[in-house]
C-alpha cells in the first residue's frame, strides 16, 4: 500500500525571520478516512468550497478575525478548531516538519548557499545554479528524506506540496536530482515516488498540514527571542509523531555541519534527515 505525505510551508514571504516545511504522513487508506472527516467538518461550517487556510482562520485585523470567520463567536471559532485538531490526532497520519533561520541562512557564503540548496558540483566545479536566495529548499530536502526514509513505508512514498508555481518548479526540479543521487541506496531510491502541487482548497490533508506549520513557525519564532513553551494546540497536532521524528530548526552551525559532512562523506547519510 503506497504512503502520501503532504507538505506545506510557513514563512517563504519576504520579511519572514524562519522558513518551516511540514505536513504529515500515512497509508492511502488513513488519509481517505481522515478526509471523510475534515470535509464533514468544513460541510457543517459552509467552507467545503473554499477549504481551511490557516492565515485566515488566525489573521487579525485591528484585533478582529478577518473573513470567512470574521462574524464567528470565539466559542465557535474555538469548538471549529478542536474538531479539526481531533480529526488530525484520531488518524493514522504522522508529522514532521523542518525549517531554517531565514538570516543566518542568508549570512552564508554564496557557494555554500547553492550547495545547500541542492546545487550539482564536480570537481570543484558547480553543474547547477541551485537556488541561494531560497533557504525553503533546505527543509525540504530533509522533509523529503523523512517521508522517504523514516515513515516506514514497504512501497512508494508520492510527496504532495502546496507550492505556487514560483518554488513549485525548482523543487521539482531538486526532486529528480535527489531521486537521481548516486550516493542515495536503492532501497531509498526505490521508495521515492511522485511529486505533485494540488490546490490546497481542494486537498484536505494539505489543509491539515496548514495549522501545523503555522504553529510551527510561531513556536520557533517566539524561540529565536527567548524561552518557548509549546502551545496545547502544537502539543496535540504532534501527538502522533514517532520516536524518530525530530524537528531541526537549522542554524549557522547545522549549514556548516551540514555542508562539511556532505563533503567529507561519499554516501548520503540516510534515516536521520541528511539528504543533501
Amino acid at each position: 500500500m503506497f504512503t502520501e505525505a503532504y507538505l506545506d510551508e510557513s514563512g517563504i514571504h519576504d520579511i519572514a525571520q524562519i522558513c518551516v516545511v511540514g505536513g504529515y504522513y500515512g497509508v492511502e487508506s488513513a488519509w481517505r478516512k481522515f478526509e471523510d472527516q475534515w470535509n464533514n467538518i468544513l460541510e457543517n461550517h459552509g467552507l467545503l468550497d473554499i477549504g481551511f487556510h490557516a492565515k485566515d482562520f488566525y489573521g487579525r485585523e485591528d484585533g478582529k478575525r478577518v473573513p470567512p470567520y470574521a462574524d464567528w463567536a470565539e466559542i465557535k471559532a474555538e469548538r471549529f478548531e478542536n474538531r479539526l485538531v481531533h480529526a488530525i490526532m484520531r488518524s493514522r497520519i504522522f508529522p514532521f516538519g523542518h525549517g531554517s533561520v531565514v538570516a543566518e541562512w542568508d549570512a552564508l557564503p554564496y557557494d555554500m548557499r547553492k550547495f545547500l540548496s541542492g546545487a550539482h558540483r564536480r570537481n570543484g566545479k558547480f553543474l547547477s545554479s541551485g537556488a541561494p536566495k531560497k533557504s525553503y529548499y533546505l527543509p525540504f530536502q530533509f522533509c523529503v528524506s523523512d517521508a522517504a526514509c523514516n515513515s516506514g513505508a514497504r512501497d512508494k512514498v508520492h510527496m504532495f506540496a502546496g507550492l505556487d508555481r514560483t518554488f513549485s518548479d525548482y523543487a521539482s526540479v531538486l526532486y529528480h536530482q535527489l531521486q537521481n543521487d548516486p550516493g542515495l541506496s536503492d532501497k531509498t531510491r526505490d521508495k521515492m515516488g511522485t511529486l505533485s502541487f494540488p490546490l490546497a482548497k481542494d486537498t484536505p490533508a494539505l489543509q491539515a498540514s496548514d495549522p501545523l506549520v503555522y504553529q510551527l513557525y510561531q513556536f520557533q519564532l517566539a524561540k529565536l527571542k527567548g524561552p518557548a513553551r509549546k502551545r496545547p494546540i502544537l502539543i496535540s497536532l504532534l501527538k502522533n509523531r514517532r520516536p524518530e521524528q525530530h524537528f531541526n530548526l537549522f542554524r549557522t552551525k547545522d549549514f556548516y555541519g551540514l555542508a562539511n559532512l556532505a563533503r567529507n562523506k561519499a554516501a548520503v547519510h540516510e534515516g536521520t534527515g541528511y539528504l543533501v
